[in-house]
Protein backbone atom coordinates (compact mmCIF):
# COMPACT_ATOMS: atom_id res chain seq x y z
CA UNK A 1 0.00 0.00 0.00
CA UNK A 2 1.10 3.52 -0.66
CA UNK A 3 0.06 6.55 1.37
CA UNK A 4 -3.15 6.88 -0.66
CA UNK A 5 -4.17 3.30 0.11
CA UNK A 6 -3.44 2.00 -3.38
CA UNK A 7 -2.21 -1.55 -3.73
CA UNK A 8 1.22 -1.18 -5.36
CA UNK A 9 2.45 -4.74 -5.26
CA UNK A 10 1.26 -8.29 -4.80
CA UNK A 11 3.38 -11.40 -4.45
CA UNK A 12 1.77 -14.82 -4.46
CA UNK A 13 3.65 -17.99 -3.68
CA UNK A 14 3.15 -20.94 -6.04
CA UNK A 15 1.51 -22.79 -3.14
CA UNK A 16 -1.46 -20.49 -3.60
CA UNK A 17 -2.60 -22.81 -6.38
CA UNK A 18 -3.67 -25.31 -3.72
CA UNK A 19 -6.52 -22.93 -2.79
CA UNK A 20 -9.52 -21.92 -4.85
CA UNK A 21 -9.43 -18.63 -6.70
CA UNK A 22 -12.44 -17.49 -4.64
CA UNK A 23 -10.50 -18.10 -1.41
CA UNK A 24 -7.48 -16.22 -2.74
CA UNK A 25 -9.66 -13.31 -3.82
CA UNK A 26 -11.31 -13.17 -0.38
CA UNK A 27 -7.91 -13.14 1.31
CA UNK A 28 -6.58 -10.36 -0.92
CA UNK A 29 -9.66 -8.23 -0.27
CA UNK A 30 -9.56 -8.87 3.49
CA UNK A 31 -5.87 -7.99 3.65
CA UNK A 32 -6.42 -4.85 1.59
CA UNK A 33 -9.25 -3.73 3.85
CA UNK A 34 -7.13 -4.38 6.96
CA UNK A 35 -4.36 -2.25 5.44
CA UNK A 36 -6.85 0.54 4.73
CA UNK A 37 -8.07 0.44 8.33
CA UNK A 38 -4.48 0.61 9.59
CA UNK A 39 -3.65 3.49 7.22
CA UNK A 40 -6.66 5.45 8.47
CA UNK A 41 -5.62 4.76 12.06
CA UNK A 42 -2.14 6.12 11.36
CA UNK A 43 -3.47 9.16 9.50
CA UNK A 44 -5.89 9.84 12.34
CA UNK A 45 -3.17 9.62 14.95
CA UNK A 46 -0.71 11.82 13.06
CA UNK A 47 -3.35 14.39 12.14
CA UNK A 48 -4.67 14.70 15.68
CA UNK A 49 -1.14 14.99 17.08
CA UNK A 50 -0.31 17.72 14.57
CA UNK A 51 -3.54 19.73 14.42
CA UNK A 52 -5.33 18.71 17.61
CA UNK A 53 -8.27 16.40 18.08
CA UNK A 54 -10.83 19.23 18.04
CA UNK A 55 -9.50 21.05 14.98
CA UNK A 56 -12.04 21.13 12.10
CA UNK A 57 -9.20 20.78 9.59
CA UNK A 58 -8.10 17.57 11.32
CA UNK A 59 -11.62 16.19 11.04
CA UNK A 60 -11.74 17.14 7.36
CA UNK A 61 -8.44 15.36 6.62
CA UNK A 62 -9.50 12.24 8.50
CA UNK A 63 -12.95 12.19 6.90
CA UNK A 64 -11.42 12.66 3.44
CA UNK A 65 -9.10 9.69 3.92
CA UNK A 66 -11.96 7.59 5.25
CA UNK A 67 -14.09 8.33 2.20
CA UNK A 68 -11.27 7.67 -0.26
CA UNK A 69 -10.49 4.37 1.45
CA UNK A 70 -14.13 3.33 1.45
CA UNK A 71 -14.38 3.26 5.23
CA UNK A 72 -17.77 4.64 6.18
CA UNK A 73 -18.04 6.23 9.62
CA UNK A 74 -20.73 3.76 10.66
CA UNK A 75 -18.31 0.85 10.02
CA UNK A 76 -16.56 1.62 13.29
CA UNK A 77 -13.23 1.59 11.47
CA UNK A 78 -12.46 5.28 11.73
CA UNK A 79 -9.02 4.96 13.20
CA UNK A 80 -10.19 5.37 16.75
CA UNK A 81 -12.72 8.14 16.12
Amino acid sequence: MDSAGTLVGLRLDERIRARSSAHTAEQVLATTRAAHVELLRQVTEATRETLGADDPAASAVIDSYGRRLGLAEEDGDRGGR
